[in-house]
């Protein structure tokens, strides 16, 4: 668990510095964001710059942006995996491999295979055909026995891929339905539809670390088209330095797009001083914390960011936040497995694999 005090509002100062300098008005633009965390950060900003009412951008996230933006209907996960279950009850004529328990050990993982073709802007047909021979090549093309049936009904699941993810798709056009990963490859040939009601209005897309081929696509069309600018939170200290990890996704996507604001160099000239406390368990964690945050100024906490390593502890976390914090920002999740509802889900579950 680490303790940082940011300041954050820099970052989002150069939004609205750009909006209030810019010919537009404020409720022209649309910010789009990686996720909801930066949203009130970015709004008071605007707020300060501006000094008087307004109407504000609308900000949003990139996915929930792409929703509304396209005109089949994004389904839920759980939806999409029954979708998928019933193409696979057309395909495997096997009751056993047909039956839902035995699908749900590989449904999870082909659709997120199928998501990351689809952003990734590959060929269903040329990916599944490189895989089925790659799978060969691993398993048994150099060995001098002949496969066993085992062997082979692996081998025809994977010759079977393309034909899943074409009847998976023909299923939900049908319905005007699709996916996330389907969405974004969408939009990237159907850049129009982003535009739609935004003819006269521009575009920010701010603070993305990792941006996959589709959403480099679409925001590369609407720069080009001045519709829309990037602005990215990047140092030098690590975008300067080809091997530093941190910097490897936003140098590969700024080779395509140029951010619309510098870099900054604060990282190597600003005096960074670092606490590190011991702590033998979780509890003892959570302690330390909220004996930390006591100690804070409403100044102090204002720029304080609580990053948990664990995400298991955000409930420990929050019953024990010290009661001068008032208001938290709260932006992670807590994972199915650490609420009171996993009892009955694994029950669920087990009943499903155990049934018969």
């Amino acid at each position: 668990m680490d303790l940082l005090k940011q300041e954050r509002m820099r970052f989002v100062d150069e939004i609205a510095h750009y909006i209030f300098d810019s010919r537009y008005e404020p409720q022209d633009f649309t910010i789009v964001l990686p996720s909801n965390r930066m949203r009130k950060y970015l709004q008071k900003a605007i707020a300060d710059r501006y000094q008087r009412p307004v109407i504000a951008p609308e900000i949003t996230t990139i996915d929930q942006w792409m929703k509304k933006s396209i005109r089949p209907t994004v389904i839920d996960r759980t939806s999409l995996l029954l979708q998928l279950y019933k193409v696979h009850k057309e395909l495997e004529k096997d009751p056993v491999k047909a039956s839902f328990e035995e699908f749900l050990t590989w449904g999870e993982l082909l659709l997120n295979d199928f998501a990351d073709i689809d952003r990734y802007l590959v060929d269903p047909k040329d990916i599944f055909r490189n895989l089925a021979d790659i799978k060969e090549i691993e398993q048994w093309s150099f060995n001098s026995t002949e496969l066993t049936e085992g062997q082979k009904r692996f081998m025809e699941f994977w010759d079977l891929l393309p034909e899943y993810y074409h009847r998976l798709n023909k299923r939900l056009e049908a319905q005007e339905l699709t996916y996330g990963g389907k969405g974004f490859r969408i939009l990237s040939t159907q850049i129009d539809l982003a535009l739609k009601g935004k003819e006269k209005g521009q575009f920010i897309f701010a603070g993305f670390n990792a941006l996959s081929p589709a959403e480099i696509s679409i925001i590369k069309q609407l720069v080009n088209m001045g519709k829309a600018v990037l602005f990215t939170d990047a140092d030098e200290y690590y975008m300067s330095k080809p091997h530093h990890e941190a910097g490897s996704f936003i140098r590969s996507y700024i080779r395509e797009i140029q951010p619309h604001n510098p870099l900054k160099n604060q990282i190597a000239q600003k005096e960074l001083k670092i606490d590190i406390v011991a702590c033998a368990q979780h509890t003892g964690q959570v302690k330390v914390m909220a004996d930390e945050l006591s100690k804070l100024s409403p100044g102090e906490l204002k720029n304080t960011l609580l990053l948990l390593a664990d995400e298991s502890l955000i409930t420990t976390v929050v019953k024990n936040l010290p009661k001068s914090i008032g208001k938290a920002n709260i932006s992670m999740g807590i994972p199915l497995r650490s609420t009171a509802v996993r009892t009955l889900v694994d029950l669920v579950f087990s009943i499903q694999t155990h049934f018969g």
